[in-house]
């Protein structure tokens, strides 16, 4: 929201066009009075961008006061609103979405009759074959900001999402995901810090499969414009519904290069990280490195 109105305050515009008026005192007249209040304006301006808000929402109110010419007064309300929402110390966002799909093979079903092992082959049980069904899946989140200061420092940061689907004629195999996480973060110039506590829940075929608690920091450093480099901690404890020896703490460090180019903001990325899951049953214990790169272009 700064930038943005740091942006609208240099690169827009705010005037009055009266140079069309043929009365000559009308226009002298009109001119005094716009010069007058430009002094106020680019004062005004400077102190939105410093962060001041308050002094810079008395100033835009002074040249309301004068009352200038309706573009003026458009011009400036819009700045003064946008000044009330950067003030204010909470905000709320949130996102809904529905979608539709069809799977031919919603349990992950073998595609023959017959397995291969070890010991031979193995005829698949009828309730394990693939399963295909139409259905659809409602996603949503909201999420609450609390400013503790102004423009840069700490937020108190709240956040429930959730992601159900529903299948025609295959009830068990409905998949729910449920993340509640509050925590802390701090942004300055050129940082980011995450350090949220969160609780996952995750249920198959409407029955309590896995449930999550722990943390998940973040720090973000950007060097440049066009650079970044992303610091990420998971720490974590999983337990299942069945299966003791399945439950145990759950650990994965990476970093991420992230560069930025064109005016659309398009980015390439690549991340490297290493997991550690310490379980109970040595045949559940699983550990590991990865290296990704990514990418994200925006279309206009």
């Amino acid at each position: 929201d700064i930038m943005n109105l740091i942006r609208d305050v240099y690169v827009g515009s705010i005037g009055s066009e009266y140079m069309h008026i043929n009365d000559t005192a009308e226009k002298r007249w009109i001119q005094q009075r716009l010069e007058g209040q430009r002094a106020r304006l680019e004062l005004a301006r400077t102190y939105s961008a410093m962060g001041m808000y308050d002094e810079a929402s008395d100033l835009f109110q002074r040249v309301l006061d004068a009352e200038p010419p309706p573009q003026v007064q458009k011009n400036v309300g819009l700045y003064m609103r946008q000044l009330q929402r950067m003030q204010r110390p909470w905000s709320f966002s949130g996102q809904l979405s529905l979608s539709g799909f069809y799977d031919d093979n919603v349990n992950y079903g073998p595609s023959d009759y017959l397995v291969d092992t070890a010991i031979g082959p193995l005829q698949v049980a009828t309730n394990s074959l693939p399963i295909s069904a139409a259905g659809a899946s409602l996603n949503g989140s909201l999420r609450g900001v609390y400013d503790f200061g102004r423009r840069q420092g700490w937020m108190g940061v709240a956040e429930v999402s959730g992601y159900q689907n529903v299948l025609d004629g295959a009830y068990d195999q409905e998949v729910g995901f449920y993340r509640a996480k509050v925590g802390l973060a701090n942004v300055s110039a050129v940082t980011y810090l995450d350090l949220p506590l969160k609780c996952d829940y995750l249920e198959y075929g409407h029955e309590s499969l896995l449930t999550i608690v722990g943390a998940e920091p973040m720090f973000l450093y950007a060097s440049s414009a066009d650079w970044q480099h992303i610091s990420r901690l998971v720490a974590e404890h999983r337990e299942y519904r069945s299966g003791d020896d399945r439950d145990g703490p759950y650990f994965k460090f990476d970093q991420t290069l992230k560069y930025l180019f064109g005016v659309d903001r398009h980015s390439l990325s690549l991340t490297a990280g290493a997991f550690y899951e310490d379980v109970e049953s040595p045949a559940y214990d699983n550990s590991g490195w990865e290296i990704i790169a990514g990418g994200g272009f925006r279309v206009a």
